[in-house]
């Protein structure tokens, strides 16, 4: 039953290329976006959580002024 399964999928990939490759492309694009947010996510969650005192930890964010533009700058006490 499986085997038959597959047998048709791969006739049907064959048949139709262009809708198999954006399935695909589609799904590889969504799986890489989705691990990327994952990851950044986690990074931006456990930020200096490996101090003994990290609940003591604040960022300061500060507004540089400056004749073109404004930069804003964070800083770790």
């Amino acid at each position: 039953m499986l085997q038959t399964f597959l047998k048709i999928t791969f006739r049907n990939f064959l048949r139709q290329k262009l809708y198999t490759f954006l399935n695909i492309f589609g799904l590889a694009l969504g799986l890489a976006a989705t691990i990327i947010i994952i990851t950044f996510s986690t990074h931006e969650l456990t930020y200096d959580q490996f101090h003994k005192k990290s609940e003591s930890i604040f960022m300061a964010y500060k507004e540089r002024i400056t004749p073109n533009e404004t930069q804003a700058t964070y800083d770790t006490w």
